[in-house]
């Protein structure tokens, strides 16, 4: 992944997608502890090549304002055509991109300087992102998701980060870990929506079901169960 980690999904008789994302954090500058902690963040998505391209078209109604030739790639900025509707930015490796959403009327040069200081090696494994030499960067994955045919959404953290999403009580034992059955209601759309949580010792996934009716969730528990092995290896790690 971007930060040189690795997620391992070792589950039989599933089909993950082929579409997939991951959510990055860019940090630039040290922690003063006078402003918050996330003041210092940006967020991006890494994903195969060509999702921007379809966000600008179907869902942004976006046109290209730069196209800048970067790194063995090139790096594009859109603007909506509708006022009210946000922008993107996107570097295009060979075989995956780095994208983040611009606010609606934010300048070229703002959305250029967001790509400063940041080196890119694409690669058909997975796009690795890191700060140049002179630049004060770190880079973090906080989130990799896709999808599993007949089963629903997944999206893995590493256990680091998500140590308050687990539930203080036992869950159901599978082989990866522990499972608890989760409220995953959202606060723009108030509908009760159900998942399913698993923890590991290095990761913690979320199965969103594509129907989230209690019988519905029998596919995303068989899923859970013949799930062999979750994991979330940071770069330079040892087992």
């Amino acid at each position: 992944m971007a930060d040189g980690s690795t997620v391992v999904l070792d589950v039989p008789g599933f089909q993950v997608n082929d579409i997939w994302n991951q959510r990055v954090i860019v940090r630039r500058g040290k922690v003063d502890g006078r402003r918050p902690d996330a003041a210092f963040n940006h967020e991006f998505n890494i994903s195969p090549r060509g999702n921007a391209r379809g966000l600008m078209e179907h869902l942004l109604a976006a046109d290209v304002a730069q196209q800048i030739s970067m790194q063995g790639g090139t790096l594009l900025v859109a603007h909506s055509r509708e006022r009210e509707t946000q922008g993107i930015a996107v570097w295009e490796g060979r075989w995956h991109e780095m994208s983040t959403l611009l606010l609606p009327g934010e300048k070229d040069s703002d959305a250029l300087s967001l790509f400063d200081g940041l080196l890119f090696d694409d690669t058909p494994d997975g796009l690795q992102v890191r700060p140049t030499a002179d630049r004060e960067l770190g880079v973090m994955v906080a989130e990799f998701a896709t999808g599993v045919e007949g089963v629903g959404e997944v999206e893995i953290t590493p256990a680091t980060a998500s140590l308050a999403a687990v539930p203080q009580w036992s869950g159901a034992r599978v082989r990866a870990g522990e499972v608890w059955r989760v409220d995953l209601t959202l606060d723009e759309d108030p509908r009760p929506q159900y998942g399913l949580r698993l923890a590991s010792r290095s990761a913690v996934v979320n199965v969103i079901p594509t129907d989230t009716g209690d019988a519905q969730q029998r596919e995303p528990l068989r899923f859970l169960d013949e799930l062999r092995s979750l994991s979330w290896e940071q770069k330079g790690a040892t087992s």
